[in-house]
């Protein structure tokens, strides 16, 4: 459906649910404000935070600092230099299947596991933006939670596959494609991590948080 100059797609993903609630929402355009939320009017507080072009600025030496470490310790485990891997055509191939898993997993963490019409998934060409957004509250722990739900399934767990399986003498074509799948996605969370550090150095733990667009808003639980 066709809402002003955005477009929004409510995509089943419940073969055998008729209910309304059984959605996910795919957008494109900036992420979609909820109109019955006005934080300013209602004591919300808003965190200081970058714009998405300038939030991508900042996230590069993020990128970097992880992309480094992930890949030296990469190496200490498996005895080999993975950081030529990126330049393979597998890189390609998993940056295809990364970037939708990668938002998937946002939304798995979000209330109702994805499957609500408040979690929306969009991509904002304009500012070379792919994001999961929320259109309700969550506490600070599930927001956090949220945010760095991806870094650890698909950076941080293939590193313990990768010791496993050089244990075992496994195939080193295998331990390539996880070592790729750890750094790849490890750069894709830079962004993430930014985001992390913002509500963990400005939101007390008790919080609720709020998405109005782009804007993140936190109010204290008793002051519901």
């Amino acid at each position: 459906a066709r809402r002003g100059s955005r477009w929004c797609w409510e995509a089943r993903v419940c073969g055998f649910c008729r209910n309304r609630w059984c959605t996910v929402r795919l957008h494109f355009g900036p992420p979609p404000e909820d109109p019955d939320f006005q934080p300013e009017a209602q004591g919300w507080y808003s965190i200081r935070e970058p714009g998405p072009v300038l939030v991508q600025v900042i996230a590069i030496p993020v990128a970097l600092a992880v992309f480094l470490i992930l890949g030296w310790t990469i190496a200490g485990l498996s005895g080999a230099s993975p950081y030529l891997s990126v330049l393979s055509l597998e890189a390609v191939l998993w940056l295809i299947v990364l970037i939708p898993l990668h938002e998937l997993l946002h939304v798995f963490t979000q209330p109702g596991l994805g499957f609500s019409r408040n979690s929306i998934v969009g991509l904002w060409l304009s500012r070379a933006v792919i994001y999961a957004s929320y259109l309700g509250t969550m506490s600070r722990v599930r927001f956090a939670v949220c945010l760095a739900m991806p870094f650890v399934i698909l950076s941080l767990l293939p590193l313990i596959g990768i010791a496993l399986l050089k244990a075992a003498f496994a195939n080193d074509e295998l331990i390539k494609h996880l070592a790729l799948l750890s750094l790849l996605n490890g750069v894709a969370s830079s962004g993430d991590l930014v985001g992390l550090g913002l509500i963990l150095s400005q939101v007390p733990r008790s919080a609720t948080l709020q998405d109005k667009g782009w804007r993140t808003f936190w109010k204290r639980s008793e002051e519901w």
